[in-house]
């Protein structure tokens, strides 16, 4: 049992020896192969800007159209400046009526109100505008909080019956101001016909045109020739007079798109 003994602790020692004389290797490092750089970004065509040359321009010159493909004078036979039309709210449409127009639309009616005793009462001359008002496209803000601008069929007809009806109050009221006053018939007499004041009536369409649609038409052009047929038309009927043609023309202006957009 002693041998035994003896003979391992001769063993350890000798393992223990031979650790101690080992010198320390570091781990071998393999060599790694170095990232091959990004392909090249190919070139824009905008990498490489040429320098331009400026024109100068005349503030308040109307470019050649031509040249520029622009029409500048009138926006309406341009597609290339400002913005597409839209239809009047119905507050717009109120005050193009009143203003420039001189009337209101108004006539006889059952209106809601809260002071007679069933809640409805018939108004002679009730608010026509009010009273169709969400039809108009006026929100509710119960079911609805956004005005509906589209020029929908039934716009169309409701505006139609408004022009109609303001137009006869609108030349009726004009002659009962004083001449200085007055705002559809400024360059002529009421009762100034086409046979004794034809450049008269020709001026006073073209004051029309301006206050209705915002257009400078001298008196000669040719849209002022075909408003002169509305005028005949309307004033020589059996029965008519110089108002009737006016109250026609005002009727022909007033429901156009012009007048009913901006």
């Amino acid at each position: 049992m002693r041998a035994r003994t003896v003979l391992l602790c001769a063993l350890l020692a000798s393992a223990c020896a031979r650790d101690e004389s080992l010198a320390w290797v570091s781990p071998r490092v393999t060599p790694t192969t170095p990232p091959a750089p990004p392909p090249p970004v190919p070139e824009s065509p905008h990498d490489h800007l040429v320098p331009g040359s400026a024109t100068p321009v005349n503030p308040g010159a109307v470019p050649d159209a031509g040249t520029s493909g622009l029409t500048l004078d009138d926006p309406t036979r341009n597609a290339h400046v400002g913005r597409a039309p839209r239809r009047l709210d119905l507050d717009q449409f109120r005050a193009s009526l009143e203003q420039l127009l001189g009337a209101s639309w108004t006539g006889p009616q059952t209106v809601r109100t809260a002071e007679a005793p069933s809640g409805v009462r018939f108004e002679p001359n009730a608010d026509l505008l009010e009273f169709f008002a969400q039809t108009l496209g006026r929100p509710d803000y119960i079911t609805t909080t956004a005005e509906v601008l589209e020029p929908t069929v039934t716009f169309a007809k409701l505006a139609n019956d408004a022009v109609r009806s303001v137009c006869a109050a609108g030349v009726l009221a004009d002659v009962a101001r004083a001449p200085a006053q007055r705002i559809l018939l400024t360059q002529v007499a009421p009762d100034d016909t086409l046979a004794r004041n034809e450049p008269g009536v020709r001026r006073n369409l073209a004051a029309l045109t301006l206050r209705l649609w915002g257009e400078r038409h001298a008196p000669d052009d040719a849209l002022i020739t075909d408003l002169v047929a509305v005028f005949r038309a309307g004033s020589t009927r059996t029965g008519a007079t110089p108002l009737d043609g006016w109250r026609a023309v005002c009727i022909d202006l007033a429901t156009d798109p012009k007048f009913l957009s901006y």
